[in-house]
């Protein structure tokens, strides 16, 4: 296939004309270029964080071909042109470039980084890193002193290396972030990490995911009162030491955003947090999700909220509360109105409290700002909040092949008569059934508001083909949906068909998710490269 090189009069090998006060012509010919770049297998979009992004845009297994003229552009862009500052999932860059832009990148090698100076930004994801390339990564690390954020994600180490990467990073004095999520970290990096949370006048965040409990422990140990940490993430470190983070409490009283997701938190914990959010001055987030603390720790965290003046978003278990903590919880939002979003997700509405929250005046507007993912049993109830107009935008509902039509019926009626609702989620218990499928169909060809709508239920595995069929074939007249998701197991040859007619006329989807994970028959996977020439507006299709 030969690479075209000028479209609509745009020779996309023109030089930077970037300037003091002038933007380069890229800016103004994004669309034009990306026609271009599209038959490599690239694009280029515009962040306002991150300037001009260069980025992989491959919709199935690329050929040798796409990969080699990918390449080719992705250099020939990132040196001679300054006003590029990202460079997303891009492979090896090329060891004899300059890049004179270049601020932020993430890759999965440290091959060719050797040379960049001017780094803000970098992620190391899905590496395997050698001692050869831990020092080059080090070294790299000791000529970028303005790096605000470094990440190394899913990322295999050798035992010494995690420590020399990390003591890199106390020459960065203007370092403001650090994850580590499924990352090999050693006992002696994590007194490294310490040590850096400790003396650092510049990190802000720091994000712990699937790193070795005894390490994070140690790493944990450089807090202190005076630290200049504002936000914290740890996730999965199940401490059995109870209360395990309250030692911290003094520090967490300083920081803005704390987010201790699947820690195996209960009820003693519960009331050290509520503890917490009644004498805390800075906080604006909590997140205690997944974590084992029932009613009781939540009712006490709902008193709580009622003395609490900075919160705007708390989220607490899913699936461990009932409408007793709910009921709470709305009488707490009557008296604080500093709180934007509490997320309850999965709660058990007992059929004692539905009048109190869905017939008294005094639960108006509560769950603008409580977010919950509704059971099928409630649909009526939502349909009137919907109605109404006193839901917040988003909903979620969790529904399976039982639930009675009428409801359903009452349920979309409501959603096509909003004029607030922006997304719609199907949460799953079962497969997706034929009742639910043409419900979404004719939601698809009538609404002109809502931007998302994602269908999580499993594919019905003898019906999934004309399932599909149906709901892209209702997609093609849509102008108003953005990013669509439904399921299936695998793309038959008329599912292809399907897909591409709808990427040949579809203006305004940008994200379409069918698969998580399956196979592409070659002829689908022909046919879809052939419809993605024809679409300048989907940038992400799985």
């Amino acid at each position: 296939m030969r690479l075209r090189l000028k479209e609509d009069g745009v020779d996309i090998l023109r030089q930077c004309s970037a300037g003091e006060k002038e933007p380069c012509w890229l800016r103004e010919c994004l669309a034009a270029c990306n026609k271009i770049l599209h038959t490599a297998s690239l694009q280029i979009t515009e962040s306002a964080d991150r300037g001009l992004v260069v980025e992989w845009v491959f919709v199935t297994t690329p050929n040798d071909a796409d990969t080699l003229q990918a390449d080719f552009l992705k250099d020939w862009l990132l040196s001679r042109h300054s006003c590029i500052h990202s460079v997303s999932r891009a492979g090896d860059l090329l060891s004899a470039c300059p890049h004179p832009g270049l601020r932020s990148v993430e890759a999965s090698s440290v091959s060719g980084l050797g040379h960049l100076s001017t780094l803000e930004n970098f992620s190391l994801c899905y590496a395997t890193l050698t001692d050869a390339s831990v020092e080059e990564l080090a070294d790299m690390l000791g000529k970028n002193h303005n790096l605000k954020s470094f990440k190394m994600i899913h990322s295999t180490v050798p035992e010494p290396g995690s420590e020399k990467i990390l003591a890199k990073l106390e020459g960065c004095l203007s370092l403001e972030a650090v994850e580590l999520s499924y990352t090999s970290l050693s006992a002696s990096a994590a007194r490294v990490l310490a040590q850096l949370l400790s003396t650092s006048k510049s990190l802000k965040k720091l994000s712990m995911q699937g790193v070795d409990k005894e390490c994070a422990k140690i790493a944990l140990e450089g807090l202190h009162d005076g630290s200049s940490l504002e936000e914290i993430y740890i996730f999965g470190l199940e401490p059995h030491e109870s209360p395990f983070f309250m030692k911290y409490s003094e520090v967490f009283k300083n920081l803005k955003v704390v987010r201790l997701p699947c820690n195996d938190l209960d009820n003693t914990s519960a009331f050290e947090f509520a503890a917490l959010i009644e004498a805390c001055e800075t906080l604006i987030e909590l997140s205690l999700n997944s974590n084992s603390f029932g009613d009781g720790g939540a009712v006490a965290i709902a008193k709580a909220l009622r003395h609490n003046k900075t919160l705007r978003k708390l989220s607490l278990p899913q699936g461990q509360l009932t409408s007793t903590s709910l009921v709470e919880f709305v009488n707490a939002l009557t008296v604080n109105t500093t709180l934007e979003r509490l997320d309850v997700a999965k709660v058990d509405i007992l059929e004692e409290h539905r009048a109190r929250l869905f017939e008294d005046p005094k639960s108006a507007g509560a769950f603008k700002r409580i977010f919950v993912i509704w059971k099928q049993k409630r649909l009526k109830d939502l349909a009137a909040l919907l109605r109404r107009g006193d839901h917040m935008p988003q909903v979620y509902v969790d529904v399976d092949p039982e639930v009675p039509p009428a409801d359903l019926d009452a349920f979309f009626d409501a959603l096509l008569a909003s004029h607030t609702v922006t997304e719609v989620s199907f949460y799953p218990k079962e497969f997706s059934f034929e009742l639910l499928v043409d419900r979404l169909a004719a939601l698809l060809r009538a609404t002109t508001t809502i931007r998302a709508i994602h269908n999580h239920l499993s594919p019905d595995e003898k019906h999934q083909e004309t399932h599909l069929v149906k709901l892209l074939d209702a997609l093609r007249d849509n102008t108003s949906v953005a990013d669509f998701t439904t399921y299936v197991s695998y793309l038959t040859v008329p599912m292809g068909v399907a897909l591409g007619k709808l990427l040949e006329v579809n203006n305004t989807l940008t994200t379409l998710t069918l698969c998580e994970y399956c196979s592409v028959d070659p002829e689908v996977a022909r046919t879809l490269a052939n419809s993605m020439r024809h679409n300048y507006t989907l940038l992400d299709l799985r």
